[in-house]
This record gives C-alpha cells, sequence and structure tokens, in this order.
C-alpha cells in the first residue's frame, strides 16, 4: 500500500514493514532529511539487513504496528512516499496510531530506574534532587531507592511518566513493606473513671521528670548538616531553608535525639502523602523508640504510646479529634 505526501519531495520509496519485535526501513538513497528523521526515532542502520531498523521492548514502546505507522506518518508529512501494509497504511490514514510514551519508570535489581529519551539538562536536574539519587551508565537512568516511593510516585505523577508493570510492583511492595514497619499498636491506657460530680484532679504524673529516653541514630550527618544542626540547637525557634533532598529530615530527627532529655513527644506535621516516608525515615536513621502515625481512626482514648507521632497536615486542618489526640 502506497501512500504519498500532497508534494513528494523524491520519487524514491520508503517501505516500512514490521517483523516480532523489531520496525525496519529501507529507503535507496542518501537523503540527509530521510537521516534526520528516522535517526529522531531511535533507528540504527544494519548491515545485516540493509536496512534502518529499531528493536522495541513491546512493554515500554508499544506495538510494532503503531511504531511502523509512526515513522511512516513523520516520514510522510516530511515529503516522502510510504510503502506499508494494510494495518500500518489504516493507523496513518486514520490518525489512530498511539503515540509512544517516551518517559518511563522501571524495576530494575529491587530500585526505581527513571528514563526518558532526549536531552532534557532540566529534567535530569530535577530528577537528581530525588532522595539519594544516583545516576547509572549501565542503564542510562536516574536511579532511587525503593524507600523513597512516595517521592518517585509523585515524581513521575508531575512529570508524566509511566510506571512498568516491574515498577508498579515495586511500589506496592515499598508501601506494604513500610506499613509494616511502622508500629502497628500499642497499650492503650483506658480512660480514669470518677463519680459523677466528683472533683477533676490533675495526675501528678505529668508534672514528674520527663522519662528517660534512649533513643540513638544509626547515620551519619554529612559535614554541612552538622553545621546546620550546631547552628540550631542552641535556639527556640528555627528553619531550615536547605535545597530538595539535601537532608533536612535527617537534620531534623538529628535535633529531636540530641534533645531527646528536654522533651516528652515528637510531633511531626508532613503532607498526608508522605507520612509513611517520613515514619521510614526515623525508622532507619533511629532506633530505641516508637513511631505512631496518626490515621483517621486515632483519638485521643486510642492514642498508643509512643515517642514519635507522625501527623497529616490535612487532617489537623479537616479533623478535630486528630487536633484533639495531638494535644
Amino acid at each position: 500500500m502506497l501512500i504519498s505526501p500532497p508534494e513528494p519531495r523524491t520519487e524514491t520509496i520508503a517501505r516500512v514493514i514490521y517483523s516480532g519485535n523489531s520496525v525496519l526501513c529501507s529507503f535507496k538513497e542518501r537523503n540527509e532529511k530521510f537521516r534526520q528523521v528516522i535517526k529522531s526515532l531511535g533507528y540504527e542502520w544494519s548491515g545485516n539487513d540493509s536496512a534502518w531498523k529499531r528493536t522495541l521492548n513491546i512493554e515500554t514502546t508499544g506495538a510494532p504496528e503503531h511504531r511502523a505507522a509512526e515513522l511512516s506518518a513523520k516520514l510522510i508529512n516530511a515529503g516522502f512516499v510510504c510503502d506499508v501494509s494494510e494495518t500500518v497504511g489504516g493507523l496513518v490514514q486514520t490518525a489512530d496510531w498511539k503515540p509512544e510514551q517516551k518517559r518511563w519508570v522501571k524495576a530494575i535489581d529491587g530500585k526505581f530506574h527513571l528514563r526518558w529519551r532526549g536531552q532534557d539538562e532540566n529534567l535530569y536536574a530535577r530528577a537528581k534532587m530525588l532522595p539519594d539519587a544516583t545516576y547509572s551508565p549501565e542503564s542510562k537512568s536516574v536511579v532511587v531507592p525503593p524507600v523513597y516511593f512516595a517521592e518517585v510516585e509523585g515524581f513521575a505523577d508531575e512529570h508524566d511518566f509511566q510506571l512498568t508493570k516491574q515498577a508498579m510492583e515495586l511500589l506496592e511492595q515499598s508501601h506494604r513493606n513500610y506499613e509494616r514497619m511502622i508500629i502497628p499498636s500499642a497499650p492503650i491506657s483506658e480512660p480514669v473513671k470518677r463519680k459523677r460530680g466528683a472533683p477533676i484532679i490533675a495526675n501528678p504524673a505529668r508534672f514528674a521528670d520527663l522519662q528517660y529516653r534512649n533513643v540513638v541514630t544509626t547515620t551519619q550527618l554529612y559535614q554541612y548538616q552538622e553545621a546546620a544542626v550546631d547552628k540550631l540547637l542552641p535556639t527556640k525557634l528555627g528553619a531550615m531553608f536547605m535545597d530538595m533532598g539535601t537532608g533536612k529530615t535527617r537534620c531534623a530527627i538529628e535535633l529531636a535525639v540530641r534533645r531527646q532529655q528536654r522533651i516528652s513527644k515528637v510531633v511531626w506535621f508532613t503532607p498526608v502523602s508522605l507520612k509513611l516516608t517520613v515514619a521510614e525515615e526515623i525508622a532507619k536513621h533511629t532506633s530505641g523508640e516508637a513511631v505512631y502515625v496518626f490515621d483517621d481512626g486515632t483519638t485521643a482514648r486510642t492514642l498508643p504510646s509512643a515517642f514519635w507521632y507522625v501527623v497529616g497536615i490535612e487532617s489537623m486542618s479537616s479533623s478535630d479529634q486528630i487536633g484533639r489526640a495531638s494535644c
């Protein structure tokens, strides 16, 4: 099936075929415009096939007939006559072929790999700002540990990245793992019953010396984090205006640990979507005390005993009982 543009730039015909997971294009003329179009879609010259060839990963590139239709449509728009199958021709004429998704989150060796086609320094810089992100020359992708699954999911949603089946499974597995790491329950104190009309007497234990704590950190601070902690430690109120991915969470944990004998509880406010991530970060960097994550069922009566409490900011504004429980 021949498809011609309104004004062909040459009489030479580009023959596009697909077989298995490969798409091939033969064109018996040296033409720079043709080379620009076909190389922009990732095709390389194959001497064995005497044609331009691209081997596909069906999961991420889509069906070969759609990639053949995409190539044919671009060549036709550039002024080249194409010889294609009836299937590909139908997709081209109806413009019904599915565009290739070029941004993907993959799962390799238990880690998230963010990869995209084309040079985009701004996107690379943003990806490298994800916590503990590194670049892998082997996979040509930015690699992020599964502990930061919430950040990866948010980044993918914001920048239109598609997750492969394996990446979705790793995301769900990471979510389950970190939910299990949070202290699920703790002894709940029974409310004190008093006779009607009896005066309310404050519990003397509330005015006793603070409970002895034995919270220890299990990771080391970087030099610039140490400087930030040393500067904030003597102050009653402070803030850290640090770039994303530089370790503000780790610094806040360190401040709480160094002040543990002067405080009774740590209440950590964070967006709801990051509650489990914060709890995991606390568990990752410390040991010795329990972490409790507030949920919809948390009340003052059901609040377990813990040192670290993680509360969603949205929950505070939408639920009075969460506010009373955290006070």
